[in-house]
């Protein structure tokens, strides 16, 4: 018995049937997919904005609030 097949009778044992309903070449190419379509939209997110000349705060372009950080102290996240 190959190890991917005494990893999946282990995992039928246990109750993930889920595993079973989607066929295996499915499996193959649809995790992948999803790796490179989610790579893909960061990549396009980050050639999309613009830096900001200071140095931070280029995520309030996508609406997201001010660093609690610099309003707090002044100083930027130290990242």
């Amino acid at each position: 018995m190959s190890d991917a097949e005494g990893a999946r009778q282990a995992l039928e044992r246990r109750g993930h049937a889920a595993w079973r309903a989607i066929p295996e070449p499915l499996r193959t190419r649809v995790v992948p997919a999803l790796v490179a379509g989610s790579t893909g939209i960061v990549l396009g997110l980050s050639a999309w904005l613009t830096p900001n000349p200071t140095g931070h705060a280029t995520h309030l372009q996508l609406g997201l609030s001010p660093c609690t950080i610099l309003t707090l102290t002044g100083y930027p996240c130290p990242v």
